[in-house]
């Protein structure tokens, strides 16, 4: 007769562990972002500049929650919403923004019976044009990591943009480049075709 390697008591608590720990990640894994149904983030070229523009769709509760912190003190609200932006973003990079907006908009669609709410970030970019070419590290690195560049993007829009759609921790997130004219790209740098 053969005994087993485990003795009966230790199998059960083998089990049991096993079990508890199946039980622990189901309930302390929350939805990746229950309140952010999805992120756009556009970026136009202008000139030497680039304009960028977040936008957050949001479900009720998340948009009326930050819209009254936002009511209640919008300069404190504007350092706050801001603060990652520049601290992943910009500074890391040496760039510059200026010319600054928060806005949020609710639209009600009677058609579609749809409600859509959504936060909107927006700002001018200084110093990603460098000679002659725009550095994108500073967008795409702090958002996709190295996991992507832009050989992930579409070309569209006759090949004066660049799309990428994909999902950051289960929300889906767009990201385009528009620029005036036809462009081409490396990894992480656009230059205008000639």
């Amino acid at each position: 007769m053969r005994k087993s390697f485990c003795p009966p008591c230790w199998k059960l608590i083998l089990g049991g562990l096993l079990v508890l720990s199946l039980i622990i990640s189901v309930i302390y894994t929350l939805p990746v972002s229950a309140k952010e149904i999805g992120r756009t983030i556009d970026v136009k070229a202008k000139s030497k500049r680039l304009v960028y523009t977040e936008r957050t769709r949001l479900d009720r509760e998340q948009f009326d929650c930050q819209y009254k912190e936002f009511l209640a003190n919008r300069e404190e609200y504007f350092r706050s919403f801001t603060r990652s932006l520049l601290a992943k973003h910009i500074k890391p990079y040496n760039l510059e923004t200026s010319e600054w907006s928060i806005s949020y908009l609710s639209e009600y669609r009677p058609e579609h019976e749809e409600e859509n709410y959504f936060s909107s970030l927006q700002c001018r970019i200084d110093g990603a044009w460098s000679r002659s070419w725009f550095e994108s590290q500073w967008l795409l690195k702090p958002i996709l990591g190295d996991k992507a560049d832009l050989y992930n993007f579409n070309y569209v829009e006759e090949g004066t943009a660049l799309l990428y759609e994909g999902e950051i921790e289960g929300s889906p997130i767009t990201i385009i480049l528009h620029f005036p004219q036809p462009i081409n790209h490396c990894h992480y740098h656009v230059w205008y075709k000639d």
